[in-house]
């Protein structure tokens, strides 16, 4: 019990860190967006709004998550009543404590839930509806013609796979993917509390199919961005295939 105590508090401890990182990367591009005027600018504003609101659900989760877990690895209560060192009335008492725990971490859990599910969906639709990994795939490959050279041909595909992954539809790309990782969390949450309370479980997996058609359209379309800048910054030099890259 101690074992599975200290993996949970690690696991919150580590969706904490992600959680302030995230945020200082969305601070960075919101900055970056407030000196731009043109539609990639609108598409950025427009995610981004979404993005905060699910930021904030899922935040509000996890400070309830952590008070869980406090009360989940008290496991010296129990001892000290087996070792006979503790009354049962005591014992009663700070098990009554650790119910209510429960029944607010039950309720968070489905609060969060309930808010992400609509919000993800609603933000999966704006990327493809807007085509979004296509317009910022593009202002990345605008972006990399502008800082490489034809020094760069020697290393292109690293070089070029690099401008994508840092560049506007990489952060994009890796927002979506903690997102998910995120709803996963909740998921396995409610399957350690039984699958009947999880509501609408359809909706996880039909969000996740529409995610992949998201990451498939900027796979594809940096392979064809790719395949147009290689000449113009290599001329007529022996073109190699762009690898597909990843998602970091």
């Amino acid at each position: 019990m101690e074992t599975l105590s200290r993996s949970r508090n690690h696991l919150i401890g580590v969706y904490h860190h992600r959680s302030d990182e995230w945020k200082q990367r969305q601070r960075k591009q919101r900055a970056s967006i407030r000196l731009r005027e043109d539609s990639t600018a609108w598409l950025l504003l427009e995610l981004d709004s979404t993005w905060w609101q699910l930021r904030a659900a899922f935040d509000k989760y996890l400070t309830q998550a952590r008070s869980y877990a406090l009360a989940f690895s008290d496991v010296k209560l129990v001892q000290s009543y087996i070792s006979c060192s503790l009354q049962f009335l005591d014992l009663r008492a700070g098990y009554g404590v650790f119910q209510k725990v429960e029944a607010l971490h039950e309720e968070a859990l489905q609060e969060a839930w309930s808010a992400m599910i609509p919000l993800a969906g609603l933000l999966v639709s704006k990327v493809l509806d807007t085509r979004a990994m296509t317009k910022l795939s593009e202002e990345d490959a605008d972006t990399a013609l502008v800082l490489l050279t034809s020094e760069s041909c020697g290393r292109f595909e690293a070089l070029v796979n690099q401008s994508f992954d840092e560049g506007l539809s990489g952060q994009t790309a890796r927002q979506m993917s903690i997102l998910f990782k995120e709803l996963g969390l909740l998921r396995r949450a409610f399957q350690a509390k039984g699958a009947e309370k999880l509501q609408d479980p359809e909706a996880y997996e039909q969000l996740l199919d529409r995610a992949r058609e998201a990451f498939e359209e900027r796979l594809a379309v940096r392979r064809v961005l790719a395949e147009r800048m290689r000449p113009q910054l290599c001329g007529n030099r022996s073109a190699k295939r762009i690898s597909d890259g990843g998602t970091k």
